[in-house]
């Protein structure tokens, strides 16, 4: 199916040329620092360790599970399904975390908006999970599983970064970035608008690259890995998107990342240690993420999905609220969920 996807999408390059679409755009209405560039602001990369899942276990090595590598863990991922409430799994299940658990979600109960949330450890040793069944706005989030995308498109296809695109006047966004300055009918290579899109979340930079790349075949893509509610189409945007797919995108984007082609280690710079960094803000580690936030039109959002890297503990996280953001509510949200993540994980 993947296949199909980069065939048909390679197909769609032949008449793209030949005419344009028009979309419709929701946002992010607050500016976001726009001082840092992927250059600028990436990090050493992380050696990464990939789990995998042993193809056959005995009973009894089934009942240890706990105890074995990560290599011969189970994935914990799977185990999460769409419910309400807070979940803990693996080591999580044990007494020692009930109370902890239980205050965390005293304190999620006691917003007025709503929150969903989704974190697991590389290493597949734990994961938690709040009401997984919600379905959110995300706002700008959405164009890391876009990028990863394009990313696989080019590798696959063997389209340079330096591809030149035109900006056209469907492509205007206002909010973040800052290619909306420029004139219209400017070239930019797709390293350029990609890498902005991810470090500045720059809307015409995402708008080039939806053009580019194409809605419809992002979203036979998602489809086929399973993150239906992160497809885009009528417009450029997720409007209900779910936590748990998120948490499968980015957990995509890890095992990517660990390749090492200059595609994924374009990516890994484009989103490593950025601004407006909502869920990892308090935090001193190294980050790969993005957020989005929105509050107008009634398309509220204060979201942050990505990996906090710490060795082998090392985790995966996405948190999606509706609170109109950024502002002081949304910051205290993300600090009460980081704040117990970080010391569970």
């Amino acid at each position: 199916m993947k296949r199909l996807v980069i065939l048909i999408f390679a197909l769609g390059l032949l008449v793209s040329a030949c005419g344009s679409k028009t979309v419709d755009h929701i946002s992010d209405t607050e500016s976001e620092d726009t001082s840092l560039t992927p250059d600028e602001s990436a990090a050493s990369k992380p050696e990464i360790s990939l789990p995998e899942s042993s193809a056959e276990e005995s009973e009894a090595e089934s009942s240890a599970e706990e105890s074995k590598p990560e290599s011969q863990r189970e994935p914990i991922l799977p185990l999460i399904q769409n419910h309400s409430g807070l979940v803990g799994y693996g080591d999580l299940e044990k007494e020692e975390y009930s109370a902890v658990l239980a205050d965390l979600e005293a304190k999620l109960a006691s917003y007025d908006n709503t929150i969903s949330f989704v974190v697991y450890s590389i290493d597949n040793s734990k994961a938690i999970s709040y009401n997984t069944e919600a379905r959110i706005f995300c706002a700008s989030a959405i164009k890391a599983p876009f990028a990863y995308f394009a990313c696989t498109v080019m590798e696959e296809l063997d389209i340079p970064l330096s591809t030149e695109t035109v900006y056209k006047k469907e492509h205007y966004e206002t909010g973040t970035g800052d290619l909306q300055y420029q004139p219209v009918g400017s070239v930019f290579t797709l390293e350029t608008v990609i890498s902005k899109a991810m470090s500045i979340s720059d809307n015409v930079g995402y708008n080039m690259t939806v053009d580019y790349f194409g809605r419809e075949n992002y979203n036979l893509w998602a489809e086929d890995l399973g993150i239906e509610s992160l497809t885009v189409a009528p417009t450029v945007w997720s409007l209900k998107a779910s936590a748990l797919d998120f948490a499968k995108a980015w957990g995509e984007m890890y095992k990517y990342f660990g390749t090492d082609s200059e595609y994924a280690n374009f990516l890994y710079n484009s989103c490593t240690n950025t601004g407006s960094n909502f869920a990892t803000q308090m935090l001193d580690k190294s980050y790969s993420h993005k957020q989005g936030h929105n509050r107008s039109g009634g398309w509220h959002s204060y979201t942050d999905a990505g990996i906090v890297w710490d060795g082998e503990e090392s985790y995966i996280f996405a948190i999606l609220s509706d609170i109109p953001g950024p502002n002081a509510t949304g910051e205290r949200m993300m600090e009460d969920i980081m704040t117990v993540i970080d010391e569970l994980f």
